[in-house]
């Protein structure tokens, strides 16, 4: 199994640790971080040397829809994550509160899903927002009422 590689964040930027030093990245968490460890291995069985794997996923800005930055300014970042299983919108909360953090985070989560309307399975979610600094939850009464 691949672990989660070393790094550190500094100033708000993820720093992997690789035998050529420290690399800035753009995708952040230890979720991410350990798929980028999977890919990595699995580049490595295919042939393609750890040099050329990090020189690839320095450009990398991570998977569409997943802790995808969509706004910034000088106050605030608003990330877009289609984090749906609570353990992912956990990861997701870590992460971002990790990432930075001296910035407030306000943390909203959509419950749209067959599952997480689900009366037996809301609790499933407790304390995945508990990283955040204000948690938000939210729903459609039409996405209940088309369920």
């Amino acid at each position: 199994p691949y672990q989660t590689p070393e790094f550190h964040v500094e100033d708000e930027m993820t720093l992997l640790h690789t035998p050529e030093g420290d690399m800035p990245v753009s995708v952040f968490g230890s979720h991410n971080l350990q798929n980028l460890a999977g890919a990595k291995w699995i580049c490595q069985h295919m042939g393609i040397d750890e040099e050329d794997f990090y020189e690839a996923i320095s450009s990398f800005k991570g998977a569409s829809k997943r802790l995808e930055k969509i706004a910034e300014t000088s106050k605030a970042i608003v990330f877009k994550d289609f984090a749906h299983s609570p353990s992912k919108v956990m990861a997701t909360t870590k992460a971002v509160k990790q990432q930075y953090p001296k910035k407030q985070l306000l943390a909203c989560l959509e419950l749209h899903t067959y599952s997480s309307l689900n009366a037996e399975f809301l609790k499933e979610y407790k304390g995945a927002l508990n990283a955040a600094d204000k948690a938000v939850v939210y729903f459609s009464p039409e996405a209940i009422q088309n369920k």
